[in-house]
């Protein structure tokens, strides 16, 4: 049985290294530093739900190290987004409409489905971010003429990519208790936001920010489900 240590009397190994007893704060800590959040992160999700357009520029200047780093956060909540979705029984019910959809196509056998299914669930994090260079490339494509460049675009979307995980909890919940009402909230809200950090950053009148961004959106998300689709054919018929 090893030697634990007191609450307020840690075993001494050198002046600067001391064993403290486990507690829940401390386990809590120890928690965040595995995703390395633990300095600055509720202070970054604070500014980040408060307003993301702000949280950008100042990262992007002498305040950067009072933040963590974008990529990072969405790190973080990709796991948060994949824990919620295998508990809740998303991933299974996604791959069950999809199953019925392409079951009847001659050249799809059942080894391909379950491979498809496979890589799905392994990389569901890059699928997630491949959307990141579609949308900032738009942004960039409609502000050439602005500051920023194509890489500090992608920091921005990361942000707001972050921001719609973690609302997107709550979509989750509201779609297992079977309740549209929510996913109206929620696709309200992101384009609340994705409004205001386009008006805010690139300093556009609200009616120009709504339309620019309304174009942004729809093709940045098509171009995002067509590169979608022609990867998963491509596991599928070849």
């Amino acid at each position: 049985m090893p030697t634990l240590p007191k609450k307020d009397h840690p075993i001494i190994i050198t002046e600067s290294r001391k064993v403290h007893r486990i507690t829940m704060k401390r386990w809590f800590s120890s928690l965040l530093e595995a995703f390395e959040i633990d300095r600055g992160g509720l202070y970054t999700l604070k500014r980040l739900f408060v307003n993301p357009g702000k949280l950008f520029l100042d990262y992007l200047g002498a305040q950067r190290f009072h933040f963590i780093p974008p990529f990072r956060l969405l790190i973080v909540s990709t796991a948060i987004i994949i824990i919620t979705f295998s508990f809740l029984g998303q991933f299974d019910a996604f791959f069950e409409g999809f199953n019925d959809q392409v079951r009847d196509q001659p050249k799809i056998d059942s080894d391909k489905l379950t491979f498809l299914q496979d890589i799905f669930l392994t990389y569901f994090n890059l699928f997630l971010w491949i959307y990141l260079p579609a949308a900032a490339l738009m942004t960039w494509a409609f502000n050439t003429k602005k500051r920023f460049n194509f890489p500090e675009h992608l920091v921005l979307h990361t942000y707001l990519l972050t921001l719609s995980n973690l609302l997107s909890i709550v979509l989750l919940i509201g779609t297992y208790l079977q309740s549209e009402v929510l996913l109206i909230i929620y696709i309200l809200v992101m384009f609340f936001y994705y409004v205001q950090t386009y008006h805010f950053v690139f300093e556009k009148g609200w009616l120009r920010s709504i339309i620019e961004m309304s174009i942004i959106l729809i093709i940045s998300f098509s171009l995002y489900f067509i590169l979608l689709v022609l990867i998963f054919a491509g596991i599928l018929f070849i």
